[in-house]
């Protein structure tokens, strides 16, 4: 009877260790889908990862820097304040232009001539253009 338990504890064995052999390729198949798939995501997170690097990379590229941006507002700055007190000087030359225009044709005729008065307005918006345009020259170069 010893041997008849050794025969059917040998099959019993033989029998649990093929079913476990079974669970183990199993799970090993398993486990290699589960890698795979592992594998595939970390490669799409990287692709992913260097297309970002690459957006950077170009916005890095085409961007201006803070110390541009600054040089650029304050060279614009001082260009417009220059343009401002010329503009405001040119101004007020024409205006004295003008007041001086008119005093000496009031003085000429002596009373209010209406081709006169008509040829001071001439010559006083002649001189405001003179002067615009010599501003927007003087700011473009």
């Amino acid at each position: 009877m010893t041997d008849e338990i050794k025969d059917t504890l040998k099959v019993l064995l033989e029998a649990e260790l093929k079913r476990l052999d079974q669970i183990i390729l199993l799970e090993t198949s398993r486990l290699d889908k589960i890698i795979t798939e592992f594998k595939q995501a970390t490669a799409h997170s990287f692709v992913q990862v260097n297309e970002f690097r690459g957006s950077l990379d170009d916005l890095s590229t085409n961007m201006a820097t803070r110390r541009e941006i600054n040089a650029l507002e304050e060279s614009m700055s001082t260009q417009m304040t220059s343009m401002r007190e010329s503009t405001a000087s040119q101004i007020a030359a024409v205006r004295e232009l003008i007041a001086v225009n008119a005093k000496r044709l009031d003085e000429a005729s002596g009373a209010k001539n209406h081709v006169t008065d008509s040829l001071a307005w001439i010559v006083a918006i002649a001189s405001i253009a003179v002067a615009i345009i010599t501003a927007l020259v003087g700011f473009f170069n």
